[in-house]
């Protein structure tokens, strides 16, 4: 009995050990040759559907359904002991592919057998079973209510009457588990969050948590804003897939915003919806696209400087081999063509972070890719110079930014105003990177790793990342959010940890102020960001009408216990940020991805819209869209088109000039790819404030040239061209959006 119990905690221990190597069975080898005949497809969606094909679920830890079936095929043919190991393999898989009911089948069985064996209660084994049945009796209660009884307010806390969980199995049978769990003295403050996020979604927090458990799960706050409620499903936009990325800028130049949308798997299409007049957004049918899919970012640009937004799609992160990148030339007429290997980008290294900009100040867009490197898997990034005739050349080793980290956001800007653009690289695994840009007279770069000297290397655990001028001072200055994958499978508890005023391990981010002289200031502390964020996307916009950008982040890991909010902080004066998650309504418990603040309904204010869903199979979830209440009275859109500056104006700097009572004051605003997970506009959206006036623009344009403008009509937009005294303002059309439907039932 001994040895038995002795060989159960060992294979239940490797059981952890989720992306070890095993050779394929007969059965999934036979599927490949199905799977790879696909019909009027373009030659890159057969390679893409090539690459998903040939990716074995042993080699990729996000095939769940196909890992689930291999492990329970394999256990009907092995002896006792084996079994047990597989079938565990294959019911966590289920979980982890949305076939809940089925996962806590095989644990409930399983756990049986322990008991009949006679196995202490406290046994390792035993416990890891409980674990995994309370974790799988908290997703079965999401989707039985969130999921399937969707609502505008489904998981975001404090839940709402609407939001809170009318059909109860699952949220009690965690309670129950959890319970059970931590009466046995298993004492994990996971479990414990977890155990108070379960008596929410019932409506029984915080007076039905036992007292020796009860948690807060929620800051305080200042009320600064109203809330901001959930209209994805009124527009049709409530897309309900896994992670991905979102772009939201108008792409037919109809000076109406459209919305185009990723998710990483290799199964889920590129969906692009047009606004129309009516306040409709129109899904493309666009049969160039078929089969250009998966993508957990995008960025967009106009490479070719013909007028027309192009779109980038980002792929491979997180895996060792990497699919190729996809470049869309937009054509112009609502469809796109891909042309990365006419480009020379088909390159295949995992990424999901890059950024356009004209990096030899030549009128062109130039890309950097920002590629993941470990020591057994080793992917340079790459510098790719625009050729000006549709084709790239990679020059990252000829400009010495060839650097092999783990990169995970990447952001450019020209920080110490010296007229070249430079890059920051987050990195996951060490050391940021700041890359100051030395360019010749002759038009080569050669770019040095400044970070230390400008003191911006950490967070050592860093993702997304971005420069923005927070302080309205005409100096980019840097946001660089902690991530920690030291604290994988831990966040619920460091977040718990953080609420209730005990330590935590998690990196907090790093808000570091230009300080005008090649360097910067670490003000985190005073700016009030000393607490674990874990944001996998994130972006920034003015969302209180004030002038100054504000920042909305996206939290997750794949993790299933990290049940935490997407969080809002709002911008005060650019002296410090206070969050206004909870009143704001923003705080999502869903995994946060893709973030793009942009006015979707062309009013003059900012909105956000944020990509929901994880990196599993199953952990799907609908998108949200935060419409703004603000009314924004005073407003200004720009619309730049550079002629000797690349056409899109990447790069370019605004000055808004206003004036109060003889005072003037100058806010800031630079055209750039925004966060490196998420994009907003190139379409500068200014609010002016109530009591100020705005007097004059100036346009630092990329080539060097200096633009004013005087006398601008307000709560328009104005196309400007470069050096072009002639301007056009354009009156837009602004719609209501429609309050979302009550609760809808998705199958």
């Amino acid at each position: 009995m001994e040895t038995f119990r002795f060989i159960i905690l060992v294979t239940a221990i490797t059981f952890l050990i989720i992306a070890c190597k095993e050779s394929q069975t007969s059965e999934y080898s036979n599927q490949l040759k199905e799977k790879i005949q696909v019909k009027e497809l373009s030659q890159a969606a057969k390679d893409l559907a090539h690459f998903n094909a040939q990716l074995s679920p042993m080699d990729s830890p996000y095939k769940n359904k196909s890992r689930a079936n291999l492990f329970l095929n394999q256990a009907a043919n092995t002896s006792s002991v084996q079994k047990f190991n597989l079938e565990m393999r294959g019911a966590y898989e289920y979980l982890l592919a949305g076939r809940t009911k089925e996962a806590i089948g095989i644990f409930l069985r399983l756990k049986q057998i322990l008991v009949n064996a006679n196995i202490n209660q406290n046994n390792e084994a035993i416990n890891m079973i409980d674990q995994f049945l309370a974790v799988s009796y908290l997703r079965l209660g999401e989707q039985a209510n969130c999921i399937n009884y969707h609502s505008s307010g489904s998981c975001i806390i404090p839940l709402d009457d609407d939001s809170k969980h009318q059909i109860k199995e699952g949220s009690q049978k965690a309670i129950e588990q959890i319970s059970l769990m931590l009466n046995k003295g298993y004492d994990d403050e996971n479990y414990i969050y977890l155990l108070n996020i379960a008596y929410m979604t019932l409506g029984q927090y915080p007076d039905g948590v036992p007292k020796k458990w009860l948690r807060n799960l929620m800051n305080k706050e200042k009320p600064l804003i109203p809330k901001f409620q959930n209209k994805a499903s009124s527009l049709n936009l409530d897309d309900n897939r896994l992670s991905g990325g979102v772009v939201i800028d108008d792409f037919n130049n109809d000076y109406i915003p459209d919305v185009v949308l990723t998710s990483w798997s290799l199964d889920d299409k590129i969906r692009i919806f047009f606004g129309r007049e009516n306040g409709q957004f129109e899904e493309s049918n666009d049969h160039n696209l078929r089969g250009i899919n998966g993508g957990l970012n995008l960025t967009h640009t106009d490479y070719n400087n013909d007028g027309y937004l192009d779109l980038y799609i980002l792929r491979g992160a997180w895996l060792k081999n990497s699919p190729v990148n996809s470049l869309l030339r937009n054509n112009g007429d609502e469809t796109f063509t891909d042309v990365t290997h006419g480009a020379g980008l088909a390159t295949k290294h995992p990424t999901q972070a890059c950024t356009w900009a004209d990096y030899n100040s030549d009128g062109y867009v130039d890309l950097f890719i920002a590629n993941e490197s470990s020591l057994d898997a080793v992917h340079s990034c790459e510098l790719f110079i625009n050729q000006k005739d549709g084709t790239f050349k990679d020059e990252a080793v000829l400009s010495s930014i060839d650097l092999k980290i783990f990169a995970k956001g990447v952001s450019s800007a020209d920080y110490d105003l010296d007229g070249d653009v430079d890059i920051f690289i987050s990195n996951l695994k060490g050391k940021n990177a700041l890359m100051q840009n030395q360019l010749i007279e002759s038009g080569q770069m050669r770019f040095i790793n400044i970070a230390s000297f400008a003191g911006v290397e950490e967070p050592m655990e860093s993702f997304p990342t971005w420069f923005f001028d927070l302080n309205n001072d005409g100096w980019e200055d840097l946001f660089v959010s902690g991530y920690s994958e030291s604290a994988y499978n831990n966040f619920a508890q460091e977040w718990s940890s953080y609420l209730n005023f005990k330590k935590f391990n998690a990196s907090a981010p790093k808000v570091y102020i230009n300080n005008k002289n090649g360097q910067f200031i670490d003000m985190t502390s005073s700016y009030n960001f000393n607490s674990p964020c874990f944001a996998m996307g994130a972006n920034y916009g003015d969302i209180n009408n004030d002038s100054y950008l504000d920042i909305y982040l996206a939290t997750g890991e794949p993790d299933f216990k990290a049940i935490i909010p997407n969080r809002m902080f709002l911008n005060i004066k650019g002296n410090k940020f206070e969050e206004v998650t909870t009143q704001g309504g923003f705080g999502s418990i869903q995994k946060g991805h893709a973030v793009s603040i942009s006015d979707i309904d062309n009013d003059g204010d900012e909105d956000i819209y944020c990509v929901l869903g994880g990196a599993y199979e199953g952990d799907i979830f609908f998108n949200a869209l935060f419409e703004n209440p603000i009314v924004n009275k005073k407003w200004k859109k720009l619309k730049l088109i550079g002629t000797k500056s690349n056409k899109a104006a990447i790069g370019a700097r605004v000055m808004f000039n206003c004036s109060y009572d003889n005072k003037q004051t100058c806010y800031y605003r630079t055209i750039s790819n925004s966060s490196s997970f998420g994009e907003n506009s190139f379409t500068i959206n200014f609010s002016i404030p109530e009591n100020q006036n705005l007097e004059k623009i100036v346009v630092y344009w990329p080539s060097g040239n200096i633009q004013e403008i005087i006398d601008l009509p307000l709560n328009n937009l104005t196309l400007v061209t470069e050096m072009d005294d002639q301007l056009n303002h354009i009156n837009l059309k602004s719609f209501k959006i429609p309050n979302s439907q009550h609760k809808h039932h998705h199958d």
